[in-house]
Order: structure tokens, then C-alpha cells, then sequence
């Protein structure tokens, strides 16, 4: 045996060893941290400084400081709160290795505070506040805008509140609230990744082991022609198994600056992802990662908006559905989904709710990576119709973050709306899927769902004081219509104008140009897209950043 086959025979055994063990170090680190009890936020104390803890934090605000220093806010009533200092990367936060715990987002170790933090973070709050107030003024001087919602009473009590916080005696309680311990993030993915990388390290240093043995007894001849006999049956059969992912992946398409599509036609596990239940946007990715994604950690940035919905009809009867996305600047993702077991739809997704789009942006939906998301486009949807006439739009109220608790399994918003497109041919048969689950809202907001079908009735559902609320309209904005109390807004009142003068007869492009009269172009919110649904006829027309000139007609062969 030459020299060179035995350095590569025992320099490739000892690595295959060394990546062995780094794949079972990293595999009893990770149960190990698996089995971390999980504690509320709320119930932490000074005593528990040394502890490393999994914590939850579902009903919790936190807020940043800088990039690495964050306040957990927990209040107990008006008077009584603590500020909780937390240090470390929240990209973190998640780990493989927490999914199948009792619901921790993070695990942290429990430490003494760092001298001089309650006077940075009250430091910090006031600045805030004071800035806050300081535009809310400039906004006074310079005059409501005429779209605005806001009123000059509510404009003197938010500067009010503002200038108080920014005051010497909200300054010394944000400071003494702050406690005598802190949290620091445990980046505990490192043995996710270390499991991974060591699993990867051995079988490549076993293959090359195996060729450097065969090598002794088989000509190089017949070994590279097996080899690639080998390589082309394995691909063949991953090529196979994968074909509808493969095809989903191919088909995403670049139309226009910020404006995508994707045909879904894999297998995105509804049922399951029904079964297993989803609570918040973390319990969303996670499930993800682990269902579709190959355990590989993926994370989602939800974030409020505004929006307006309506439906009418044309003068051949055609049932029409309006819709504006009034949120930050982003990008827009067109999914045509065509599942075996339930309706074909056609949905509108924010690409800023996986960072492909926005300010966090680090992926293109054009790259690897990307289109090997957006096998999972389906839960992300924020407006669709679907082949049976069903059109549905989700919107936000002025109110804290909604979570029904009823003893059903938990079903997050997004998760809700693919549900209904896939499962759901009228508004009646939407209404008995929602009263079978507990909903979860989305961000720190109350959503509720704009549900109409062809047959021309409308609906608005919420969730008040943990029930659920169907209310007749065929308009909504972001008021609360369950309770009579909520003021209606400027946009719902246009819409009610024009149904009044046309007598909800209107053409597509009457349809859209009301779009455009209740869009809004502040800086954030701004109305990212406007679509009319068809729904008797499967079709969608869509305008982009209030781009009235151009509008795209969206059909299923838009998607070919």
C-alpha cells in the first residue's frame, strides 16, 4: 500500500471519529438544554440569579435599548410594573432544540444586573419619550393630515402623556423598576450546529474512507463509473421525491421592482399544522423549520399595519372584493396555491414577514435559500380568494394583542387564513372552522378577518373578551365593530359614501379607484397594494404602491 493511501486512510478515520463525537456532543448539550425548565417572566426573582432558565413570554412587550440590550416589561396593575433588562442577540432566541418543550422562546441565564443599567434604560425611555413628544408637536404646528384618523383631542392627549413620561417622576420610577437581576441570552443553536456540522464532517471523511479502501482492490475506472452511476440514481430518485418542491422552487418569478410570484404545489402539511395547533409567530417558525424546512432555524418579522376591506357587486352580478395593505414600505409576494385536497387560491403575502423584504432584509426570493422558504409562502398570506368564491383579508384593530384561551388547539392568524382559502367554499363554512380552534393574533395587535363569498354576503369576525364575534358588513377598516363604542374612521365612512351613491354597483375600476381614495401615504402606514377580487371569476386585479397606472390582471395563467 503506497505511502498516500495510508495518510488518507488514517487522517480520514480520525476525522470521521472527531466529527462523530462533535455530532453526539452537540446531541447531549442540546437534550440536555431541552430539559431547562421553562419559567413565565413574571415569576422570576433576585433568588433565581445563577439559574439558567427557559423562558416564555407570549404576553410580554419587549423594547431595545441597542442592539444587544432589551427591557422586558411586566406589569402587574397601573402602579405596580418591573423592568426586566435582557442582554444578548434575540436572532437567538429560538432554538431547534426548545421545540418540543412547553413553549419557551429563549433560554437564559439568570445574573446579577450590570452596575449602572436602571439609569441607562431610564436614560433611554426618557430620550424616547421626549422625542416622541417633540414630533408629536411638529405634527400640531403643521396640522392633522386630512386622511388622519387622529383628532386634535387625541393629538394634546398623546403629547401630554409623552411630556409625562419624559418628566423627573415617571424618570425615578422607570429607574427604580428596573430589577436587581438580568437575563442574558443563551445562544444555545451552537449545538444545533455543532450536531450538524460534526453528522456532515463524519459522513464525508466515512465516504472518503470508503473510496480510499475500495481503491486497494478496484481499478480507478470501474470506481469513478460506479460512483457516478451512484450519483446519478440518487439524484434521479431525490428528483423524484422532491418534484413538486423542485417545481415550487422554479417557479418563483420577478415581475416588476418588489413584486413576486410563486406557484405552491407542494405539500405544505395543512392537516397537520391544524393538529398540532400554532400560537405566535415563533411557534409558526418553529413548526416551519421542523415540517418543511429541514430543521433548519428560520425566523419571521410580523409587524402592524392598517388596511381596508369592502365588497360589492358589478352590474352583470359578479361579486367583488376590495382590499388595500396599508403597512410599511415592502415588498409583495403573489402565491397561487393548488393543493390536492382543497381549493386552488390566490393570496397576497408581505415579504417583510420572512425578511425578504424591508429593513431586516438578508435573503432574495430569487436566491437558493429563498425559494427554498417559499415552499412555506402558503402561511403567509394577508389577503386571497379562492376557486370557489370565498374572498378573505386580514386587518388590525387599536387593541393589545389577542389570545384566546377556550381549551380548543391554539391556531395562529396566518395559519387560519390558509385554512379557510384551502378548506372553505362560503362565509358560513369559514365561520365553523374559526369556532373550532383559539385564536392567536399576530404582533402586539388585535387582527380581525374581513370573510365574504359569491353568494354576496360579508362578514367581520373578532375576538372580545375571549369570544368570538361575527358581525354582517361588507366594509371594514380598524375599528372594533363588535362594540359600538369604537369611533368609525374616515376611509369606512368614504366607503359607505359610495356604496350609498352607487348602491354597491360598481365596475373594476370603480372598485379600485375607491381604493385609491381610502389609501393612505404617510411614510408608515402607506398602502403597499391594492386588489379587486373577482370572485365569481377567479381573478384578481392588483395595483402596486397606489401605481393606479399600471395594473396587473392576475389569473392562474399569470403563474405559468
Amino acid at each position: 500500500m503506497k505511502k498516500s493511501r495510508k495518510i488518507v486512510i488514517i487522517s480520514s478515520a480520525l476525522f470521521a471519529l472527531a466529527g462523530l463525537a462533535a455530532m453526539l456532543i452537540g446531541k447531549i448539550c442540546g437534550t440536555e438544554i431541552g430539559k431547562v425548565p421553562s419559567r413565565e417572566i413574571a415569576s422570576l426573582t433576585e433568588a433565581d440569579i445563577g439559574q439558567k432558565v427557559g423562558i416564555i413570554y407570549d404576553e410580554d412587550i419587549f423594547w431595545s435599548c441597542d442592539e444587544k440590550l432589551y427591557g422586558i416589561d411586566v406589569v402587574y396593575s397601573e402602579d405596580d410594573f418591573r423592568i426586566i433588562p435582557l442582554r444578548g442577540d434575540l436572532v437567538i432566541s429560538v432554538s431547534s432544540y426548545r421545540q418540543d418543550t412547553a413553549g419557551a422562546n429563549l433560554i437564559a441565564t439568570v445574573k446579577a444586573v450590570t452596575p449602572g443599567t436602571d439609569v441607562f434604560m431610564a436614560d433611554y425611555l426618557r430620550n424616547y419619550a421626549q422625542e416622541r413628544a417633540d414630533k408629536l408637536k411638529d405634527l400640531k404646528l403643521n396640522g392633522i393630515p386630512e386622511d388622519s384618523t387622529l383628532t386634535e383631542e387625541q393629538l394634546d392627549s398623546y403629547i401630554e402623556m409623552m411630556e409625562d413620561m419624559a418628566g423627573d417622576e415617571s424618570y425615578e420610577k422607570n429607574r427604580s423598576a428596573v430589577t436587581a437581576f438580568e437575563l442574558t441570552i443563551e445562544n444555545v443553536r451552537i449545538f444545533s450546529t455543532l450536531e450538524k456540522a460534526g453528522g456532515v464532517t463524519a459522513a464525508l471523511m466515512l465516504l472518503i474512507l470508503m473510496y480510499a479502501l475500495l481503491g486497494i482492490k478496484v481499478s480507478g475506472r470501474k470506481l469513478v463509473l460506479g460512483t457516478a452511476c451512484v450519483i446519478l440514481l440518487a439524484a434521479g430518485v431525490t428528483a423524484f421525491a422532491f418534484r413538486k418542491d423542485i417545481k415550487t422552487m422554479l417557479s418563483v418569478k420577478d415581475h416588476a421592482p418588489g413584486i413576486y410570484s410563486v406557484h405552491v404545489e407542494n405539500d405544505y402539511k395543512l392537516e397537520k399544522i391544524l393538529a398540532d395547533g400554532t400560537y405566535d409567530e415563533n411557534s409558526l417558525a418553529t413548526w416551519i423549520s421542523k415540517n418543511l424546512f429541514w430543521n433548519i432555524p428560520i425566523e419571521v418579522d410580523l409587524s402592524a399595519f392598517a388596511c381596508s376591506s369592502f365588497a360589492c357587486r358589478t352590474s352583470e352580478g359578479y361579486h367583488i372584493f376590495g382590499r388595500n395593505m396599508d403597512c410599511k414600505p415592502t415588498d409583495l409576494m403573489l402565491v397561487y396555491s393548488t393543493p390536492e385536497d382543497g381549493y386552488a387560491s390566490v393570496a397576497v403575502c408581505d415579504l417583510e414577514y420572512v425578511n425578504m423584504a424591508g429593513d431586516n432584509k438578508f435573503r432574495d426570493p430569487e436566491s437558493l435559500f429563498g425559494r427554498a422558504l417559499l415552499r412555506a409562502a402558503a402561511y403567509i398570506p394577508a389577503d386571497g380568494m379562492n376557486e370557489a368564491g370565498l374572498g378573505i383579508s386580514m386587518l388590525t384593530t387599536e387593541k393589545t394583542s389577542m389570545y384566546q384561551e377556550t381549551g380548543k388547539k391554539g391556531i395562529y392568524m396566518l395559519v387560519a387564513i390558509r385554512a379557510i382559502l384551502d378548506k372553505c367554499a362560503n362565509v358560513e363554512e369559514a365561520i365553523s372552522l374559526l369556532k373550532s380552534y383559539d385564536m392567536k393574533s399576530l404582533c402586539e395587535v388585535t387582527n380581525h378577518l374581513f370573510i365574504t363569498d359569491r353568494s354576496g354576503r360579508s362578514v367581520v369576525v373578532e375576538w372580545e373578551d375571549n369570544e368570538m364575534q361575527v358581525v354582517e358588513s361588507d366594509a371594514v377598516t380598524n375599528f372594533v365593530m363588535s362594540k359600538p363604542e369604537y369611533e368609525p374612521c374616515r376611509r369606512y365612512d368614504t366607503i359607505l359614501d359610495r356604496f350609498d351613491r352607487t348602491g354597491k354597483v360598481m365596475t373594476y375600476d370603480d372598485a379600485m379607484d375607491l381604493l385609491m381614495d381610502i389609501s393612505q401615504d404617510h411614510e408608515t402606514p402607506s398602502t403597499q397594494w391594492s386588489c379587486v377580487y373577482d370572485l365569481d371569476n377567479f381573478k384578481v386585479y392588483l395595483v402596486a404602491d397606489r401605481d393606479r397606472a399600471n395594473v396587473y390582471e392576475i389569473t392562474a395563467d399569470f403563474f405559468d
